[in-house]
């Protein structure tokens, strides 16, 4: 809803509408779309960062929300996205692997989530055997690839 034209007609669909109004087709297809977003197992993460900081570094909503991504739409590239920006690459080391269990973030989040369960899942399917060496060869090549640079600068 992005328009008050959107507004005003659910509120007409709203004012207008029974209970038990729906088909079974419709309701059918309302459980299809349901039973399909709960395959797809997203993490109800809103992003509010209760949970932070994590005393071991963990960017809990960045992973979970990098996670939902890959999910959600299955994106090849996710792996690498998450490595870049949680790896170590673009800035410091935040991965989900990092997670000790400590269970500091569980009692604050609002959505009840259990946060190191979930973190344990996304570095399991998000992190792969090679990716922190994967991490220094690439920091490698950019601090080379930045030296380079300013040699060209001079």
């Amino acid at each position: 809803m992005t328009e008050d034209v959107h507004i005003d007609e659910n509120i007409k669909i709203a004012t207008e509408a029974d209970i038990n109004s729906m088909s079974k087709e419709e309701l059918g297809t309302v459980n299809e779309v349901k039973e399909i977003y709960e395959d797809m197992k997203m993490i109800s993460c809103t992003s509010f960062r209760y949970c932070m900081p994590c005393p071991f570094g963990v960017d809990i909503p960045r992973c979970f929300k990098l996670y939902n991504f890959k999910k959600n739409y299955g994106n090849k590239q996710s792996k690498k996205i998450y490595c870049f920006q949680l790896g170590g690459i673009a800035s410091k080391k935040a991965y989900a692997s990092l997670c000790k269990d400590c269970g500091k973030c569980v009692p604050e989040c609002p959505q009840n989530i259990d946060i190191p369960k979930e973190l344990s899942t996304i570095a399991t399917e998000m992190e792969w055997l090679t990716m922190k060496v994967a991490v220094v060869v690439a920091k490698g090549l950019f601090s080379v690839q930045r030296k380079l640079a300013m040699r060209r600068k001079r």
